[in-house]
């Protein structure tokens, strides 16, 4: 009995599984991006995670992801301003957040610069952490 082994020398292989899982993996980014600039808990992200895919994240590929989302929001806000901006609107907000289990008043300070060209850029200018009451 002799088995017949089929060569494919020039095929190219695709797998449509391959394919799949790489979409899922972009769109669990993106919704986790999103999460993230909203200001979702890592619990509060973990229990969407588990509605949106029906399974748990393991812990660890949570936390890397999360880590690495975090690193691009940082790098984003941090990046150089090359541009000139002869406008630039300045303006904070108010919230109250919890911060490791207590409540505080948190403030962010936002600059939107205006360019010459009518083109726009939104930055951050830092985070602020007031007390309970105004200095």
């Amino acid at each position: 009995m002799s088995d017949k082994i089929i060569r494919f020398d020039d095929a190219l292989f695709g797998s449509a599984v391959i394919e799949r899982c790489r979409r899922r993996e972009s769109s669990v980014e993106e919704a986790l991006m999103e999460m993230c600039l909203a200001g979702v808990s890592t619990r509060g992200v973990d229990d969407t995670g588990r509605l949106l895919w029906g399974e748990r994240m393991p812990s660890r590929t949570l936390s890397d992801k999360l880590k690495k989302i975090h690193k691009e929001i940082d790098e984003w806000r941090k990046r150089p301003l090359e541009s000139e901006y002869p406008y630039v609107f300045v303006d904070g907000v108010r919230h109250k957040r919890s911060w490791g289990g207590h409540v505080e008043n948190a403030g962010v300070l936002v600059a939107i610069g205006v360019g010459c060209l009518c083109s726009m850029v939104l930055r951050p200018v830092e985070r602020l952490v007031f007390s309970p009451k105004e200095r």
